[in-house]
């Protein structure tokens, strides 16, 4: 007969070479019970997989062994490496037994699908079990043991399926599951997170005539834990724990601690923090997993406060957080903007030299990203380098999207540029976070190169990303490309959504071309899509800006065609287009019918009567809807006081604008914007006599509250101070007088003014 090589796989031969074809062993004298105290003791180191150990004592007894002993001997060791989980050793040795002419039997492979099962190995466990059922004469020998270690290490890696075929064999060969095959099936159901399976498999348990252990009910727990998030029925798992009360069976740790996990799972903060504190009044000390699992729910209830309390609570116990317990917290405060205390809790997590891992940081970074903070992240980058750990994908895609929240495109395009230089590959979520950033700063043609190395890279290109171009070249009124760019979206087999259709018409809208922004709306319809409410606010908007309101009046009536009910941002380009030919009266009717059809009025419809009655130069009629507008709760902001004060500045009442911006707008704890400055300015300039003193304090005040005046405040100093007296003044207040800018001057609509 042929020696294996140690390692090689007996299963390689033909399986009657191993079971009936082996010589008969060499005869030895019968010592008759001289080794069976050594043999005792070799087996107890077996049981506990001492494989080395074992091995020293059958060296010492194997002459000593009678000849029909042997293939119990050399199984002993066996049942070592199996025990221990050494796939590699256990195949090493049967290899040695066949070259020595031991007989295997049944066993001897049992002992095998053990070993391979506890290494994790179910396929060559199933191949183990299937020599053993071929053995000839192997009958009954193909028991539980070896058909629960199969299923169970089916189940560890995974392969719940797997693990519930072989359990369904087991049927068929007329062995009955026993409860360690019902639990190793419901462990691999738990690892899946499938909790409709494991409790499907809980029941056939109990349909069996076995009553589940807490073991068993702690996997079901756990398989809801580890769910799909928003799964978990926390209702149904607190049920699951007094079903295991009323068979009185005691919860453990592992079951509270999974039943805080379900919560977990689905931002339930009390639902958690409940049953963390019901663990300790049933005499059941809380693990770290159970409070890192109480933290991971508040952090995801959004409530940073809390998961630290709870934290600080674990601490207060002496439990040493895990990475996973810091991290939830870190990303708690991440979520809820706090980047600071995110920082500062990754920095206590160093300090406490607990390592951090990849995931930390970027949890930390994320929070810097939220607000903005590119400092914080490029800190965090430096500590999380200095950790010895390499940023990954997410840690630069962070970076990049933290750098275009503050408007830092170069430093967006220096991570992307990082990104590849670090061997990492960028991906979509990278480029769109560059492009997004670039249109959002108004860069439209940087915004398209971005796209272009999008595509030259080989990745998908989505509406997202084309949409952001499309609408960056809208915005910065290249409707010539943004219409280019619509064209090329079919080319690239995307389809136009409803959002691309509606910055085309917006675009136009914008620009007063009417006649194209209903062709695009027209376009939308023939792609068999419904114009919706900002479409038809796109248009509302457009006429408004060309002063047509009998053209915004009349589109009212094509809304009501569609189905579209108008909001009040509808009924704000209405009342704009009534503001811009004067007709107060008609701006009043549409604002009392607003309320009429159940559209509140916001600030901005407020202000634009308030405009209106400023280009009317009346002030009273001002002041009337600034108080009709707080009785109904809403506080006036600096454009609706500007446009107060412009009434004012528009006859010379110079009082009226300084009791505006010094007395009311202070009361409304409303900072006055330059516009606001300049227009209680220019009410001094066109005061007959002109208000010098006035102007040179409003002045003060302006510098005082670091307000820098522009040219047309300049303007205004001049003309109610003279040339001499304002160069004089601004020395003294260390002004210079800047070049003329493109700014809104007294008396006009500012809010306008920012928007084109």
């Amino acid at each position: 007969m042929r020696k294996l090589r140690p390692g090689a796989s007996a299963l390689q031969m033909p399986i009657l070479s191993v079971c009936g074809g082996l010589r008969s062993c060499s005869s030895r004298p019968a010592l008759a019970a001289a080794w069976l105290g050594k043999f005792d003791e070799l087996n107890s180191l077996a049981e506990e997989g001492r494989h080395a150990d074992a091995i020293a004592i059958f060296h010492d007894i194997r002459a000593l062994v009678p000849d029909k002993k042997w293939t119990m001997l050399w199984n002993t060791v066996l049942k070592a490496y199996a025990n221990a989980g050494d796939l590699d050793g256990a195949t090493s040795w049967f290899d040695g037994m066949l070259s020595q002419g031991v007989v295997a039997n049944a066993k001897t492979f049992g002992k095998l699908v053990e070993a391979s099962a506890k290494a994790g190995r179910p396929d060559v466990a199933e191949r183990w079990l299937g020599a053993l059922a071929e053995m000839p004469g192997a009958g009954g020998m193909l028991g539980e043991v070896p058909c629960n270690a199969v299923v169970d290490a089916c189940s560890k890696v995974g392969e719940a399926e797997r693990a519930e075929a072989w359990m369904a064999r087991m049927h068929d060969l007329r062995l009955a599951p026993s409860s360690a095959t019902f639990g190793a099936l419901l462990g691999g159901w738990a690892r899946r997170g499938d909790a409709a399976a494991a409790r499907r498999c809980a029941a056939a348990m109990e349909r069996a005539g076995l009553a589940p252990d807490v073991a068993s009910h702690t996997a079901v727990l756990s398989s809801s834990s580890a769910s799909a998030a928003g799964s978990a029925n926390g209702d149904e798992a607190a049920e699951r724990l007094g079903a295991m009360l009323a068979a009185r069976l005691q919860p453990d740790e592992g079951s509270y601690s999974a039943l805080i996990g379900v919560f977990a799972q689905r931002g339930d903060a009390a639902g958690a923090r409940h049953w963390l504190q019901r663990m300790e009044e049933s005499a059941v000390t809380p693990s770290v997993i159970a409070f890192s699992r109480a933290v991971d729910a508040c952090a995801k209830a959004g409530q940073a406060d809390q998961a630290e309390a709870v934290f600080e609570d674990m601490l207060r116990r002496r439990l040493r957080p895990t990475v996973i317990s810091y991290t939830s917290l870190i990303d708690a405060f991440a979520k809820a903007g706090r980047s600071a205390l995110a920082v500062e809790w990754l920095e206590r997590m160093l300090a406490a030299t607990v390592q951090p891992d990849v995931a930390s940081f970027n949890a930390a970074m994320s929070g810097c990203a939220r607000i903005g903070d590119s400092a914080g992240i490029s800190r965090c980058l430096s500590s999380m380098t200095a950790s010895r750990l390499a940023p990954d994908i997410v840690s630069y895609n962070i970076a990049i999207d933290g750098c275009t929240q503050s408007g830092d495109v170069a430093g967006a395009i220096g991570y992307l540029r990082a990104l590849a230089s670090a061997g990492e590959r960028p991906d979509v979520v990278s480029f769109t976070a560059v492009i997004s950033g670039c249109a959002r700063a108004g860069d439209p043609e940087q915004a398209a190169h971005w796209l272009g190395e999008l595509v030259r890279e080989g990745l998908k290109v989505d509406a997202i990303c084309i949409n952001s171009v499309i609408d960056s070249f809208a915005k910065a009124g290249k409707m010539d490309k943004a219409v280019s760019w619509i064209r090329n979206m079919r080319d690239m087999s995307i389809e136009p959504e409803e959002s691309t259709f509606n910055t085309a018409i917006s675009g136009f809208a914008a620009r007063g071309e009417m006649a194209s922004a209903a062709d695009w709306l027209q376009r939308l319809r023939d792609a068999g899509l419904r114009p919706n409410l900002r479409s038809h606010n796109a248009m509302l908007n457009g006429h408004a800006r060309l002063g047509r309101p009998a053209d915004a009046v009349a589109w009212l009536e094509v809304m009501a065609k569609d189905d579209v009910a108008p909001d009040v941002v509808s009924f704000n380009s209405l009342l704009k287009a009534f503001s811009k030919v004067g007709d107060m009266e008609q701006a009043t009717t549409w604002l009392r019918y607003m309320r009429r059809v159940g559209v509140v009025p916001n600030v901005i419809s407020y202000t634009t009567l308030v405009g209106l009655a400023g280009k009317s130069a009346d002030a009273a009629a001002a002041e009337a809807w600034i108080e009709e507008m707080k009785s109904y709760g809403l506080a006036p902001d600096a454009v609706t006081f500007t446009a107060w004060i412009s009434a004012y500045a528009r006859v010379g009442d110079a009082e009226g604008a300084m009791e505006v911006v010094l007395r009311h707008m202070v009361d409304a704890r409303v900072r006055p914007s330059l516009e606001a400055w300049t227009a209680a300015i220019s009410a001094c300039a066109k005061a007959g006599p002109r208000r010098r003193e006035e102007a040179e304090l409003l002045l003060r005040e302006m510098v005082r509250s670091k307000v820098a005046p522009n040219h047309f405040t300049h303007k205004a100093l001049e003309t109610s101070l003279g040339s001499a007296r304002r160069e004089a003044l601004c020395r003294d207040l260390g002004l210079g007088r800047p070049v003329a800018e493109r700014t809104a001057g007294p008396g006009s609509n500012v809010r306008e003014a920012a928007k084109k």
